[in-house]
């Protein structure tokens, strides 16, 4: 409902404005010339060419940080596998450890 006020407010707004400009113009593109163009299609054609060019260079961005964080997360998931390996040495190691103490341990009362 409120995205629908707002579309509604902003073409009430762009329509006062092309009232309020209703002088027409000559719009020269290279060698081509537009005759007879209204001041405020102009200008609001401007304003929608700026947000379509800012938009895809927002798309451009928003795909590079998405290839960029996919690396980053293939990287962590690579570095808690390496991590969980390496609990599984250590754990054995312990029990290795353990394993040896027991073997090798000198009884203080046969001495």
């Amino acid at each position: 409902m409120l995205f629908l006020l707002a579309i509604i407010l902003s073409g009430a707004a762009i329509s006062f404005f092309a009232l309020q400009n209703p002088q027409t113009v000559t719009l020269n593109v290279a060698q081509y010339h537009f005759a007879g163009i209204p001041l405020s299609v102009v200008i609001i054609g401007t304003l929608f060419f700026g947000i379509l060019i800012s938009w895809v260079i927002s798309f451009f961005k928003d795909f590079f940080m998405t290839i960029i964080l996919h690396r980053k997360d293939t990287k962590i998931k690579n570095a808690e596998k390496d991590k969980t390996e390496l609990v599984k040495q250590v754990h054995k190691l312990e029990i290795e450890n353990e394993h040896l103490k027991t073997k090798y341990t000198v009884d203080e009362r046969s001495l």
